[in-house]
C-alpha cells in the first residue's frame, strides 16, 4: 500500500516539494511492517520518514515560514479519486420540481485552493473577502427546492436573467408556484415562462404570504453552509461537485455503487 502516490508541499499556493512515494528508499508497507515488529501502531499514529528535496532552508535564498503563511500537504491521487466519485452526484439532478417551488441565491467565497499560481494575494483557508457584501470575490449559487424536498442547485456565472433562466426553465413545472425574494430577475423569468410567481420582500419585513415562503430553500442553504464549514473553503472549480455531494447526503437516494462505477469509468 501507499505506492505510486504523488505528494506535494505548497506554501501560500506555491509548490515547493513535488515527489512520489515510489521514490522513497524504504517503501511504506515495508516501513510499517518493520515498525510493528517492535511496537503497536494505533489509529492516528504518524511515522516520520524524512522529507524530499525542496525544503525551504536549503534554497537560495532560503525560505522560512512567517506568521499567516499557509502550508498545505496534498496527496494528488486521493484528491483526484474524491472528485471522480463526486462526478456522479454532481450530474444527478432532478428533472422537475413541482407545486410550490422556492428559489434563492447564496454565495461562496471564490477560492483558488490547490492552484500552483494564485491571481491574488494568498489568504487564510476559510478566510473572509476583502470587501463586505457582494463583490467579484463572491460566487453565486442558486438553490431551488420544492415542498416535496426535491432540490437542485447551480453555480451561476453571474446574476443575469439568462443565468437564472438557464437553471429554472428546464426544471420548474409550468403549473408550479415559484416563490422567491423580491429580485426583479425572478419576476422577469416568471413572466416570460408564464409561471405564477410570489415575490417576498424580506427587507420590508415580508417573509411569508399565507402558505408561501422560502424557508425550505433557506433551511437547505443553512445546512449546506454548515456541512461545508469543516472543509474551510473549497476550490471554486470543484464547487459543483460539493453541491452534488450535499444533495446526495440530503436525499439519501444515490447508490454508492453508482458513484463507484462512475469513478472507475
Amino acid at each position: 500500500g501507499g505506492t505510486n502516490l504523488k505528494i506535494r508541499c505548497l506554501l501560500n499556493g506555491q509548490v515547493l516539494q513535488d515527489t512520489n512515494t515510489s521514490d522513497m528508499l524504504f517503501p511504506v508497507d515495508e516501513t510499517v511492517e518493520l515498525a510493528t515488529e517492535c511496537l503497536t501502531l494505533e489509529p492516528g499514529d504518524l511515522l516520520v520518514m524524512g522529507t524530499p528535496s525542496g525544503v525551504g532552508w536549503a534554497r537560495k535564498p532560503p525560505i522560512f515560514m512567517k506568521d499567516g503563511d499557509i502550508c498545505e500537504i496534498d496527496i494528488t491521487t486521493s484528491f483526484r479519486w474524491r472528485h471522480r466519485f463526486l462526478e456522479t452526484p454532481c450530474e444527478a439532478k432532478p428533472k422537475a420540481l413541482r407545486d410550490i417551488v422556492e428559489a434563492d441565491e447564496t454565495f461562496f467565497l471564490e477560492s483558488f485552493k490547490g492552484a500552483p499560481v494564485l491571481p491574488r494575494k494568498a489568504r487564510k483557508r476559510g478566510g473572509k473577502a476583502e470587501k463586505r457584501g457582494l463583490s467579484a470575490e463572491q460566487i453565486p449559487v442558486l438553490i431551488v427546492r420544492d415542498r416535496h424536498g426535491v432540490t437542485t442547485d447551480s453555480r451561476l456565472p453571474d446574476l443575469s436573467d439568462k443565468s437564472i433562466e438557464d437553471v429554472l426553465a428546464p426544471v420548474v413545472d409550468k403549473k408550479s408556484v415559484l416563490v422567491t425574494d423580491a429580485a426583479e430577475r425572478f419576476r422577469r423569468f416568471a413572466d416570460k415562462a408564464d409561471i405564477l410567481h410570489v415575490s417576498l420582500n424580506a427587507s420590508a419585513g415580508q417573509r411569508t404570504w399565507g402558505v408561501y415562503h422560502i424557508q425550505n430553500a433557506n433551511g437547505y442553504t443553512s445546512r449546506l453552509k454548515g456541512w461545508m464549514e469543516p472543509f474551510r473553503g473549497v476550490a471554486t472549480k470543484y464547487l459543483p461537485n460539493y453541491l452534488g455531494w450535499r444533495r446526495m447526503v440530503d436525499m439519501k437516494s444515490l447508490p454508492a455503487e453508482a458513484c463507484l462505477a462512475a469513478a472507475l469509468g
